[in-house]
């Protein structure tokens, strides 16, 4: 009895060895070696830094300085090719490939952007930001002259008056009132505008793309200065690229020291 269960459970093992081969054999059929040089579209010259992204695993790479890269994929997966300054590009792999390495050239068109041109005021914090605009000196509203026959456009003579005219006095007051509205209309521009720049770029996104903490986040946040006109512009996927790029850069600063 005892022989038949030894005879038995070295059958079994066989058996599992041979199904767990079997299955890494068909895995690695399925693998491709996959590797290429990047190109500006324009002129040729190899793009370094190009994020090389796999659409299924979400795991990828960085092209080199001379734009050179390399990754292992699956069939059928997509690859997602983007640069700051570069049209996205994506690659997808068929079925049907019959090769199990593959080398190529990736062609990015280069992506042009005029950005609006925005005043950047240095503050302690958003109340002394409010005081500075509400102490602002707009500009008078430019007067038009119109010489017309018979009329005298020069300087006039003070009336010489107790209290002052009530229609200056009402008029005075009007336009004062004008003036604080629009600055705080300003404010309340200038405001929105930063909160909306805060709510995709932030130490709590960053944090999560990352995974700095503490000390290290801190240092990594005053390195990475993205500007706020890209922010505005950018999607979330660019803000990851950009972060990545950042940290990629952030690493190679600490290794040094």
């Amino acid at each position: 009895m005892k022989r038949n269960f030894g005879s038995t459970l070295i059958l079994l093992c066989i058996f599992f060895s041979h199904h767990l081969c079997a299955q890494e054999i068909e895995v690695t059929q399925e693998l491709i070696e996959f590797s290429g040089k990047i190109l500006n579209k324009e002129d040729q010259t190899p793009v370094p830094g190009v994020h090389i992204i796999n659409k299924r695993s979400k795991r990828g790479t960085v092209s080199d300085i001379s734009g050179n890269f390399h990754l292992t994929l699956r069939r059928s997966d997509t690859l997602i090719f983007s640069s700051v300054g570069f049209l996205s590009h994506q690659l997808t792999f068929e079925d049907s490939l019959n090769n199990h390495q593959y080398i190529t050239e990736i062609l990015l068109t280069p992506s042009t952007q005029e950005l609006e041109a925005v005043n950047v005021f240095a503050f302690k914090n958003e109340e002394d930001f409010k005081k500075a605009i509400l102490a602002l000196e707009l500009p008078e509203e430019e007067k038009i002259l119109t010489d017309v026959p018979g009329f005298y456009n020069g300087p006039k003579k003070p009336v010489k008056t107790g209290l002052g005219s009530p229609i200056s006095f009402i008029a005075g007051k009007l336009s004062k009132r004008q003036k604080q509205l629009r600055k705080f209309e300003e404010v309340k521009r200038r405001d929105a505008y930063r909160k909306s720049l805060n709510l995709k770029y932030n130490k709590d996104i960053v944090q999560e793309i990352t995974g700095l903490d503490d000390d290290k986040l801190v240092k990594f946040m005053e390195f990475c200065k993205l500007e706020n006109q890209f922010i505005e512009k950018a999607n979330e996927y660019e803000i990851i690229l950009a972060v990545n790029k950042c940290l990629d850069e952030f690493n190679n600063t600490q290794k040094t020291h």
